[in-house]
């Protein structure tokens, strides 16, 4: 956990969810997901124009993860998208 680092909490959750889709895995509710967080000592706050922001969070790549999002809207390349197993919060 960093304490010089946030993410907005919006991203990470859409992040989370892009992932599970491209891996065929369960998606949490956004609820459930960040409790979870919070029992990892991760705390959504909120921050300014009523955006909440997780503390200590970062992507490790965010013009892949850009990249990856972009790619899923794209519904000619919904046969192109390959699994990843890398969701990583850092």
């Amino acid at each position: 956990k960093r304490d010089d680092v946030q993410l907005e909490a919006k991203q990470l959750y859409e992040t989370y969810a892009n992932w599970c889709f491209r891996n065929g895995e369960h998606q949490l509710k956004n609820r459930a997901f960040y409790r979870i967080l919070e029992t990892q000592g991760f705390k959504r706050e909120r921050g300014n124009r009523n955006k909440y922001y997780i503390k200590g969070v970062t992507l490790i790549d965010r013009n892949n993860t850009d990249k990856q999002s972009k790619l899923l809207e794209n519904e000619e390349n919904s046969e192109n998208v390959t699994k990843s197993n890398k969701f990583k919060i850092s």
